[in-house]
């Protein structure tokens, strides 16, 4: 048995589509059953074309196959994306599963308490995942401009949220590291919107600071080159991170110290692919 086993048809309104999932009872599903991803996939791909239905009820179709949206394969769970980047609540209630408080009492409460629920592991791993691709910043259009009134009150709502938790590190880790998601391009030698400087130049947290360096570094992991070419890929990357450096050493201090690391870690690394690519020339 295969559950989604109907065709999508062309003509089924985006209601019919939710009503159809949220009929779906998961706890009298056969535990042979197969779960078709790619019929599943198909499905939301189809009723992310419509505009026509509430965001937050598409969320909670989301949520209920929060398990069908952690695989590589999964499509991205847009509804509940779009949720997260206008409600910082739903962000916090997000974050609060994954980062145990600061303070050690609290912590070791909060993991009895997470001992008790039943596949809490389980739900770990699935939710994880979808935390972990959030990649929508709070205002941005599709021209990548940001509303830095919009984001910055959302910021200062999550921390809020955070310190009261004492989650508060925890909480800048997770923005720092959704900050530095923003597409830049270094074709174009383009970087980051003022508003994102400001934020991270004013909040000038080491935790924010440090996960917007690492996903600065995870966004650019993947190089491909010839056995001899040495490091003109990192050549390319530190002047890519120099001239962001040179546009906010004035105006963003704290900033750009984060450009001048990256700059010199990808000028050192340059160097050693130099002599890797020489050593293998003279075998």
């Amino acid at each position: 048995m295969s559950l989604f086993q109907q065709n999508v048809k062309k003509e089924f309104t985006s209601d019919e589509i939710l009503n159809i999932l949220e009929g779906i009872d998961l706890n009298s599903i056969d535990d042979n059953a197969q779960f078709d991803q790619n019929h599943f996939n198909y499905i939301m791909e189809f009723l992310y074309e419509k505009d026509d239905y509430d965001e937050e009820r598409g969320a909670k179709v989301e949520m209920k196959f929060f398990f069908a949206f952690s695989s590589y394969y999964s499509v991205t769970p847009k509804n509940l994306f779009k949720v997260m980047s206008k409600n910082p609540q739903e962000y916090f209630d997000f974050l609060t599963w994954f980062y145990l408080p600061e303070d050690e009492e609290l912590a070791e409460k909060e993991l009895q308490e997470r001992e008790k629920q039943e596949n809490s592991k389980l739900f770990y791993e699935f939710k994880y995942h979808i935390f972990d691709k959030f990649n929508l910043i709070p205002s941005m259009q599709e021209d990548g401009s940001l509303d830095e009134d919009i984001l910055t009150g959302w910021i200062n709502r999550v921390r809020e949220l955070a310190e009261e938790k004492t989650k508060l590190k925890s909480a800048d880790n997770c923005i720092g590291k959704m900050l530095a998601k923003y597409p830049i391009s270094l074709q174009e030698k383009r970087g980051f919107p003022k508003a994102i400087y400001n934020i991270i130049e004013n909040i000038n947290s080491n935790a924010m600071k440090l996960a917007f360096d690492v996903q600065l570094g995870n966004n650019l992991s993947f190089t491909s080159r010839g056995a001899f070419e040495g490091g003109n890929i990192e050549r390319f990357r530190a002047e890519y991170f120099d001239s962001l450096f040179e546009q906010t050493k004035i105006t963003h201090p704290n900033v750009s110290i984060i450009f001048k690391n990256k700059r010199d870690e990808y000028i050192k690394e340059s160097n050693r692919e130099d002599e890797n690519a020489l050593l293998r020339s003279l075998n």
